[in-house]
């Protein structure tokens, strides 16, 4: 089957950007990277919309927890809320929360040794 398919069948080759009818070779090329470019722009764009959404991380940000302290981030706190108040208590997270940032020993370098220190301590 593959053998007739390949005599009837001539394959087919991608145009090249020279044999464009009535275009300039440097106008095809401008037209072909701005296009480019726009996918690229596009892909980004959505890629990046709902990064927004992710201010909650900014709740274990340990460089801020001495702000944190006395200033709590409700903004952030609304972002879990909003996306996650379902599935948690809410008033008693941001109780724990105020303890972390108030504990000299949770400033610690990265959250993932925040997260050992809590897990195995």
């Amino acid at each position: 089957m593959d053998k007739f398919v390949s005599e009837c069948m001539p394959p087919t080759k991608r145009p090249r950007l020279d044999s464009v009818s009535g275009e300039d070779k440097k106008v095809t090329y401008r037209r072909v990277f701005y296009e480019v470019l726009d996918i690229i722009i596009l892909n980004i764009i959505q890629r990046f919309a709902e990064i927004s959404t992710l201010k909650f991380l900014g709740l274990l940000d340990q460089f801020q927890f001495d702000t944190f302290a006395n200033n709590f981030p409700e903004k952030a706190f609304l972002a879990l809320k909003e996306h996650y108040g379902d599935f948690s208590d809410l008033i008693r997270l941001k109780s724990e929360l105020s303890v972390v940032y108030k504990d000299p020993d949770m400033k610690i370098n990265s959250i993932l040794e925040l997260h050992d220190y809590i897990t195995f301590s």
